[in-house]
């Protein structure tokens, strides 16, 4: 499926914005030669703290038609080093196919566009709404049942970030191996995952009602219980955070009822919802682990202004 995606051999920078704004309109001018290039506005998201991301707005030629959108995501400085950009994209064409993910148009040398989403990302506020919640709790189950490939390929994150570790003098092994360890004995489920449930990642319509994920770079074969428990750690917000904010042990219970109900088509037994509740808190450790080793390696390389480094003291302390 990579392979039929158009490619442009072009980098665009991460840190001249006029630079950028002028190389994306080289590509559009391939990608989409009717729009008119010297009409378009660009519009730069300021949440991301992995990649650089802009809408580019092309305006309707006359009433009876809307304005075109498209998306760039510019990957950040060495995110290859635990991301597998290849297998981002064939996933994102995987889900855009049965209608998870907006269309994928294109690739450059250092990211990708792709289509424009209606909606507005969640914030701490509005992620534990009723009427929200339920369709976070039908998007997700509509992703988790999701079937695996004909054919998947064994890659680790672990293992990219153990050779981080090491180069570094990093040592987080023993952590690892005595966190698997417990997640082994759990009766759980393994399926297809977003992996980064943040309330940046997941746009709400207020019009149609609709719940919408973005941001497929982490999506991969996942226990079911981490997505789940990653999602309650991100109520704690990103740029200020507070885990006072993650809901109490009876708003995760009623998600997880919720989620059942999409997820197994029927209304699920007590014992299904205790059984996922109990095991929550050692999914939400291993959310807590991944990102703690995940930010270790962007203090070292992203040229993002974000406190890396801070947000390890937060989830471990």
């Amino acid at each position: 499926m990579c392979a039929d995606l158009p490619f442009f051999d072009i980098e665009l920078p991460l840190m001249d914005n006029l630079k950028l704004m002028a190389m994306a309109k080289e590509i559009l001018s391939k990608l989409k030669p009717s729009w008119h290039c010297e009409s378009v506005s660009f519009k730069f998201f300021t949440a991301g703290i992995t990649n650089k991301i802009f809408c580019v707005t092309h305006p309707a030629l006359n009433s009876f038609k809307t304005d075109e959108k498209v998306i760039f995501r510019v990957f950040g400085r060495n995110t290859e080093k635990i991301i597998n950009r290849k297998a981002e994209v064939e996933n994102w064409l995987r889900l855009a196919e049965v209608g998870c993910a907006a269309p994928l148009f294109a690739k450059f040398l250092n990211g990708i566009v792709c289509g424009y989403l209606d909606g507005e990302a969640l914030t701490v506020a509005n992620v534990r709404d009723d009427k929200i919640v339920t369709e976070i709790c039908r998007s997700v189950a509509k992703l988790h049942m999701l079937p695996p490939p004909d054919h998947s390929r064994s890659w680790s994150k672990q293992q990219q970030f153990d050779e981080f570790f090491t180069k570094n003098d990093i040592s987080l092994r023993k952590d690892f191996i005595k966190l698997q360890e417990l997640i082994n004995a759990l009766p759980t489920r393994v399926v297809f995952c977003h992996n980064d449930l943040l309330v940046h990642n997941i746009l709400y319509d207020s019009k149609s009602g609709k719940v919408s994920f973005i941001d497929y770079e982490y999506a991969g074969f996942n226990y079911q219980g981490f997505d789940i428990a990653n999602h309650f750690c991100e109520y704690a917000g990103v740029e200020n955070v507070d885990y006072s904010l993650c809901p109490t042990t009876e708003q995760k219970r009623a998600w997880i009822r919720q989620y059942l109900y999409f997820f197994l088509q029927h209304p699920p037994s007590i014992e299904d919802v205790e059984e996922m509740l109990q095991n929550n808190d050692i999914f939400e450790a291993a959310a807590h682990f991944f990102w703690s080793a995940w930010a270790l390696v962007q203090s070292q390389n992203s040229i993002i202004d974000f406190d890396y480094l801070g947000s390890v003291y937060f989830r471990i302390r």
